[in-house]
């Protein structure tokens, strides 16, 4: 169904505060794109390296593995015997044997521009050191994760490949960019279905900077958005009007109508942003970008989790450095008809420190009720500090289930309170555990938080507790529920053509097809709040509502007859 009605745009121009550092694959690799930085050198003390997020310090060049004379692959850590072949290039070598300022101080001294360190796993959790040879670095060092540098090692081995390493601001003639933590999303990736009966319960707001990374002014920009899925189709196509200009270094932000449905069939919705301008972008790889979400019958999550199995997915493994009882792991639920559901526990995954086995390691799972008066974390006065454990459970590992999700239900199971705040939580007691999150690229709410203040996760260790998580990756659990026994489950969710639409001052809505003898008007507006409440009969075949009084923009309607059924649509109100 494509949104059809009155469209609004709302624009917001800042300075571009870019300060991110980026590895960017050049065509024509398979690889093309953006590939994620696992560690930089700068960002410790113990390099001599420029800091890599100033623009001037940017390097491109072709990639090429150093060969140090040794069987090993491409580790660097003795005198390099191919000085010529990397001399003016980016040297690549792999984690291991020597420090990590040894191999790039080699590769420096044989005239490469930039080192790139691919580590031997995808667990990030550690710091880039430069030791004895790092002061003398002074040529950009990055680390990326083993499962890209194995994306990448056909062409490095070629030396067929050129990247960009640093701050892209500037660097191409022409270059419009989306990023992840700039684009408004779902409020959580998977929402139980029992919690979106209808628009007036669960909808998304649609909107996203756009940033102008390149040397020129950009004109005529556009940003749109479409919505689909496998049993609805295209729910949503919209685009916005054209942006006249956006001057190089700037950004702007552009809002869209929100999305919402009658009902919420569940399925896994594809959600895709992209901008357009009149200038060819010379790096478009981030001209488009996802931001999807699920419905499902009874998982909660704020990370991706299969579409299959429902299980969270995980691409890293994290723990607090030296925490010394606790690690908690949580997500954030608070929603006003939670007492449809019982919560019943929490599926995570893990692994364990090299060297070491999951068998006999104990995860406890845990249920909070967040009781501090202020919530939103814009508030000054936000806290994160009274949380009350309500009821836990435990998972003991009898095998060692590496990188496998389990589930531990809770002892007591309970029904949750509407508007009631909690944390569900995966709780480690051990360092050799590290727990699963969530990295990536299209998974970031930080846009959601700055426009509701509604924090999606949580971390706890040593009795701290932090309300944004870790930097760049999100807790990979999901939270799990049943609904309450005795609630009705044959809402009926019927289609009405309400007419004129838009409306101006008055509305007429037919009830032939509605049942019963009276019904409640209950009219929404976007962000959830009641603006019309009324009683009306059905015993006529058509009901005049008088909107000269509410505001221009999109309501949802929701009448609720006295014979157990719900009739939802949308009308715009437009003079």
């Amino acid at each position: 169904m494509k949104n059809l009605l009155s469209f609004s745009i709302a624009i917001v121009m800042s300075g571009l505060a870019l300060s991110q550092a980026t590895f960017i694959v050049d065509p024509p690799s398979s690889s093309a794109g953006e590939i994620d930085l696992v560690d930089i050198a700068d960002a410790v003390d113990d390099w001599g390296v420029a800091d890599l997020n100033v623009p001037a310090n940017a390097v491109a060049g072709t990639m090429c593995f150093v060969d140090d004379g040794t069987t090993a692959d491409s580790l660097g850590c003795n005198p390099l015997v191919n000085g010529a072949s990397i001399n003016g290039k980016i040297a690549v070598v792999y984690r291991g044997d020597c420090e990590f300022g040894t191999k790039a101080l080699q590769a420096q001294n044989e005239g490469a521009i930039a080192v790139i360190i691919i580590s031997n796993t995808d667990v990030t959790a550690f710091n880039m050191l430069g030791a004895t040879d790092g002061p003398s670095v002074t040529i950009p060092v990055v680390m990326i994760s083993s499962s890209n540098g194995e994306l990448l090692k056909n062409d490095i081995e070629t030396c067929n490949v050129t990247a960009f390493i640093g701050n892209k601001n500037g660097y191409y003639s022409n270059d419009l960019g989306l990023r992840p933590v700039d684009v408004l999303r779902a409020r959580q990736f998977a929402t139980p279905s029992r919690l979106a009966l209808n628009a007036s319960e669960f909808s998304v707001n649609v909107g996203s900077w756009i940033h102008n990374y390149g040397q020129n002014d950009q004109t005529n920009v556009t940003l749109s958005c479409a919505i689909t899925s496998p049993t609805s189709g295209s729910t949503y196509n919209e685009t916005s009007n054209f942006i006249a200009n956006i001057p190089s270094g700037d950004s702007v932000f552009v809002a869209l109508n929100d999305w919402f449905l009658a009902s919420y069939p569940e399925e896994y919705y594809t959600m895709v942003y992209t901008i357009a301008s009149d200038s060819a972008d010379n790096a478009s790889f981030d001209n488009s970008l996802n931001a999807d979400f699920m419905i499902t019958d009874n998982k909660y999550a704020v990370s991706r989790i299969d579409s299959l199995t429902k299980d969270p997915m995980d691409m890293v493994h994290f723990q607090p450095a030296n925490f010394s009882s606790s690690f908690h792991q949580c997500v954030h639920f608070v929603d006003p008809n939670a007492s449809r559901l019982l919560a019943k526990g929490v599926t995570f995954d893990a692994i364990s420190a090299t060297g070491t086995t999951l068998d006999g390691e104990i995860i406890t799972v845990e249920a909070y009720i967040w009781e501090d008066l202020i919530t939103d974390i814009n508030d000054p006065n936000f806290t994160l500090n009274s949380l009350n454990n309500i009821t836990i459970g435990e998972y003991e590992y009898d095998t060692d289930d590496q990188d496998i999700a389990v589930t531990a239900d809770f002892d007591e199971p309970f029904q949750m309170v509407d508007n009631q705040h909690y944390l569900f939580c995966a709780t480690s007691l051990s360092q050799n555990v590290f727990l699963g999150f969530d990295n990536a690229d299209h998974i970031d709410y930080s846009e959601n938080i700055v426009a509701s203040g509604h924090i999606v996760e949580a971390i706890g260790y040593d009795g701290n507790w932090f309300a944004l998580g870790f930097t760049d990756a999100t807790v990979a659990i999901t939270f799990n529920t049943t609904e309450v026994a005795g609630i009705e489950n044959e809402e009926q969710i019927l289609e009405t053509t309400a007419f004129p639409n838009p409306a101006a001052d008055e509305i007429k809505i037919p009830l032939t097809h509605i049942e019963g003898t009276s019904a409640q008007l209950t009219i929404f507006d976007l962000t959830g709040r009641a603006v019309s409440l009324q009683n009306i009969s059905l015993n006529a075949n058509l009901v005049s509502v008088d909107v000269s009084s509410i505001l221009n923009g999109t309501y949802v309607f929701m009448l609720s007859s006295d014979s157990g059924k719900i009739d939802t649509f949308n009308v715009v109100v437009s003079r």
